[in-house]
């Protein structure tokens, strides 16, 4: 959350750096995200792993001062990767 809400950065920079990340699935749905569109701010509170988490994917629950965040969790080999990041008003 903390590479996502980067806005100091041109678009490109801000999914370059995020790609390694992130699916390819999801890192074509966030190209042409501007990261200044995203709350700078975002003063996480807690991550919490949705009940129905397991081996292959989980969603963590991202409370920040914006709203809750759900972030889709993939494994992929040895490390997980972030498909999808629905943000408080997608959320809702």
């Amino acid at each position: 959350m903390t590479a996502y809400s980067d806005w100091s950065l041109s678009s490109g920079d801000w999914l370059n750096g995020l790609n390694p990340l992130l699916t390819q699935e999801a890192s074509e749905e966030l190209s042409g995200t501007e990261p200044n569109w995203i709350p700078h701010d975002l003063g996480i509170e807690s991550v919490v792993l949705d009940a129905g988490a397991s081996a292959a994917g989980a969603v963590a629950v991202v409370t920040t001062k914006q709203g809750q965040y759900r972030v889709l969790l993939v494994r992929d080999a040895d490390r997980w990767l972030v498909a999808h990041i629905a943000t408080p008003d997608a959320a809702q």
